[in-house]
């Protein structure tokens, strides 16, 4: 019995400390003109399958923070719904086609410089030089969010 409530309690806090998790935000230049984007899309992006903006066919050019803790690790986690290993190399995808920062704060002045990037951070990092993607209908205020 008491194996069963420790067990309820680890589940219970383990879901309550997912759904206070920090979302992550897809930001991009005001001048995008993509204001919503998939999981599809970001997969395919990531997977090397697609290279450019759909609407201009500028090349995209991913940013984001590198370290423990970074945003990227936690959007690929939604997106590809698998746990990476400390070790992975998710930093592939940046040797032709982005640039990891060593602050978000850093990104979000990229993003706002740089008209075709595609930057991740942490949604509470975001200002009004940067415009959020909406993904899979949803922003990062909403419920139904996958980025968390």
């Amino acid at each position: 019995m008491v194996g069963g409530l420790f067990c309820g309690f680890l589940i219970s806090q383990c879901q309550i400390e997912n759904a206070h998790a920090e979302a992550v935000a897809l930001i991009v230049h005001p001048s995008n003109g993509q204001s919503k984007i998939t999981t599809t899309f970001i997969a395919r992006v990531f997977q090397g399958r697609v290279m450019r903006w759909p609407d201009d066919g500028q090349k995209i050019f991913i940013v984001a923070e590198r370290g423990r803790r970074a945003a990227v690790k936690q959007m690929l986690r939604a997106v590809f719904r698998e746990q990476r290993e400390e070790n992975d190399s998710y930093q592939e995808v940046f040797k032709e086609r982005g640039v990891l920062f060593a602050s978000e704060d850093d990104v979000v002045r990229f993003v706002a410089a740089t008209p075709n990037s595609l930057g991740i951070v942490h949604v509470g990092r975001v200002n009004g030089e940067v415009s959020v993607m909406a993904v899979d209908g949803y922003r990062p205020d909403d419920k139904g969010y996958g980025l968390r």
